[in-house]
């Protein structure tokens, strides 16, 4: 997507297909459907690559690496690309609430308005997570 100075960025914090669930679907259909003038959007993609390997410092290890990853995305997108709102989808996975947390307070310390949708409910997240952000 061409990105015009004279439009009004939106930064998108959220994953996109495959594989195809809730909120990747959702990202896709207004990836592909657009907004409205003067309005343009950029997806910074959390998609969960699972790791082949499937022991415990494989998933922390890829988990860490795919983290950083999108920290690094996330201040390169807020320098040289600088949205005028965030929107951040946050799937209430232990690891990801963590994760979405840290992405707004970077968002924050560039003076930038945050938009966040959780998409769950966060009592029952509360009380299901005996060890909170626990990924193992």
């Amino acid at each position: 997507m061409k990105v015009n100075s004279k439009k009004k960025r939106i930064l998108f914090l959220s994953p996109l297909p495959p594989p195809f669930g809730g909120i990747a679907s959702l990202t896709s259909v207004l990836y592909e459907s657009g907004l409205p003038e003067p309005y343009c959007f950029s997806v910074l993609d959390l998609k969960i690559k699972p790791p082949k390997n499937k022991s415990k410092l494989s998933k922390l290890s890829s988990e860490i690496n795919r983290n950083v990853i999108i920290f690094t995305k996330l201040f390169i997108q807020l320098i040289f690309n600088r949205p005028m709102i965030v929107h951040v989808n946050s799937s209430l996975a232990p690891i990801g609430v963590f994760r979405d947390l840290l992405c707004v307070l970077i968002v924050k310390m560039f003076f930038i308005p945050v938009v966040t949708q959780y998409h769950g409910n966060l009592p029952d997240f509360n009380q299901k997570e005996k060890i909170p952000f626990s990924i193992l």
